[in-house]
């Protein structure tokens, strides 16, 4: 009897300390938690209550430096603020008072020029462009200071450090065989590859076989990418891919890979899945927008709290929402650009009322208003 007795504790020890010494997975306790659910009653605030200031910043307006009908914020700092322009394929820097410093024109064939601009990171007072085969670096005077073949295509390159670039390729879906990322030094030599996040393979009735992964967003000096087909987001670094937190959805998120064919996005509606979503990250707040079932969705998030503080669909013009700016007495504002500390819009002036447009001195041919909000912590 005693040894039976001896042996059932034996047993019992033995297992709970394998359960102990079981890996984590990304569902546990420890990772934060984004709620997503379109249905929620539509919530608004003001700028003024998550925000300490807010600056606006009227560009320049010269010829050089207007930024056309297609520009995107890709960088700001306590010095300088990036833009891309598609429709001419160039990069425009202003610095925090509006002046026009610089713009990067190099499209071509040659050597030392870019086909067309597929990314635009700044990192470590330099500005990088991606472009089909190589990356241009330039400094803070429009200088190009070096050329770098990478030789690959079909993906979506990421500068980690000035010494690591992170390659995400496009993914046979009809395989569960495929490498999520792939890891290069500076010279674009290959360090190492990661598998994708998710093994699932998709049957044939879907007209989606390869895509690129969601791409990376600003986390401070780090980065942050939803894995395809999971509910996961991972923190991106040099040394790899770890979870940062799980995506808590009332609706499907398997669409996420809709937005490559139109059909396959109309089925994807039809089954009231979640597609296309777009992340941005501070060091507090997230703002995320996706579509379900034809309307996008945005919101803003307190990650650290968990609480909602902005929420709304789009069905009007974009001039009619988003958070209320109190520097513009009433303007809506929504995040063109989230990081660390502060987000910010740019206004193309057709956006403001006369009133606003009067109150800050601009009219309608003027060059566009940046408003760059620096958040509470």
């Amino acid at each position: 009897m005693i040894l039976r007795i001896f042996t059932l504790l034996a047993f019992v020890s033995f297992f709970c300390s394998c359960t102990s010494n079981k890996k984590k997975s990304p569902d546990d306790n420890s990772l934060k938690v984004i709620t997503l659910d379109p249905s929620a009653p539509q919530k608004n605030c003001k700028l003024s209550g998550i925000t300490d200031s807010v600056k606006v910043i009227k560009l320049e307006n010269k010829e050089e430096a207007l930024l056309g009908r297609y520009p995107q914020l890709r960088h700001i700092d306590n010095q300088f603020a990036v833009f891309s322009e598609g429709e001419q394929d160039v990069v425009l820097v202003f610095d925090l008072e509006g002046k026009h410093l610089f713009t990067i024109a190099d499209k071509g064939e040659g050597p030392k020029e870019y086909r067309s601009i597929e990314k635009v990171s700044v990192q470590n007072q330099k500005i990088y462009i991606v472009s089909s085969e190589k990356v241009l670096v330039y400094d803070f005077k429009g200088k190009q200071v070096a050329v770098r073949y990478h030789g690959r295509r079909g993906g979506d390159w990421q500068i980690l450090s000035e010494n690591s670039w992170a390659f995400f390729p496009y993914q046979n879906y009809y395989s569960s065989n495929r490498k999520g990322v792939l890891f290069f030094d500076s010279a674009f030599n290959l360090l190492k590859t990661e598998a994708s996040k998710s093994s699932e393979v998709l049957d044939k009735s879907y007209n989606i076989s390869m895509h690129t992964s969601v791409q990376p967003k600003r986390f401070g000096d780090e980065w942050i990418y939803q894995g395809l087909f999971t509910d996961t987001l991972y923190h991106l670094t040099s040394q790899g891919s770890k979870p940062f937190a799980l995506i808590k959805s009332t609706v499907p998120q398997r669409g996420l890979l809709a937005s490559v064919d139109l059909g396959e996005r109309k089925k994807a509606t039809a089954r009231g899945e979640m597609t296309r979503p777009f992340w941005s990250f501070g060091d507090r707040y997230c703002a995320v927008n996706y579509v379900v079932k034809n309307e996008r969705i945005y919101s803003l998030i307190d990650f650290q709290t968990g609480e909602v503080l902005f929420h709304t669909n789009w069905k009007s013009s974009l001039d009619k929402f988003g958070l209320i700016n109190d520097a513009l007495k009433g303007a809506f504002f929504w995040p063109d650009y989230l990081e660390k500390d502060r987000m910010a819009c740019l206004y193309s002036l057709e956006k403001l009322s006369d009133k606003q447009c009067e109150e800050l001195g601009v009219e309608l041919e003027d060059n566009s208003v940046l408003v760059v909000a620096y958040l509470k912590k």
